[in-house]
């Protein structure tokens, strides 16, 4: 009786450090980071086929600055994700499209800057995280031109 109440006692502070030490790996805030980075890319269209000369300037004509927004959520539960969190280049993407679709008319944008932000909030047993991304660029439309002029006629 003596032995099994140790193996008890010992089982129970066995089972109390292990779920002590889950829940302070989790007791920590990550407050929220930013980071912006300019990238400073030449006007091109890309295209899975084939890669558009870089256009000069008489060939596109610049809109108005615009802004476009992505945001990808996860939940934890015991270290297990809920969800799907995206890349960073799926957010980029989302968010870059987002901002060319806000001008009705634009092709692209010049010079886009995205700006990161990441939230993390961990509880006891359920975390949660958040990634933001925001494009911000000039948008472009790339002047149409006469599609006779120069251009051969198919079939010959």
């Amino acid at each position: 009786m003596y032995y099994r109440n140790k193996q008890l006692k010992s089982l129970k502070t066995a089972a109390l450090v292990t779920l002590l030490g889950a829940t302070l790996s989790s007791c920590s805030l990550s407050l929220p980071s930013f980071r912006r980075n300019n990238q400073a890319t030449e006007v091109s269209i890309n295209n899975a086929v084939s890669q558009v000369e870089p256009l000069k300037r008489s060939e596109y004509e610049t809109l108005k600055t615009t802004k476009g927004h992505a945001s990808s959520s996860t939940f934890y539960i015991l270290f297990f994700p809920i969800g799907r969190h995206k890349t960073n280049a799926e957010l980029y993407d989302n968010a870059y499209y987002e901002a060319v679709e806000n001008v009705g008319n634009a092709d692209g944008l010049l010079f886009p800057r995205q700006r990161h932000r990441k939230l993390f909030i961990p509880l006891l047993i359920v975390n949660y995280s958040r990634r933001d991304l925001s494009v911000t660029g000039l948008a472009i439309k790339i002047k149409s031109q006469d599609r006779n002029a120069g251009a051969q006629k198919i079939g010959e």
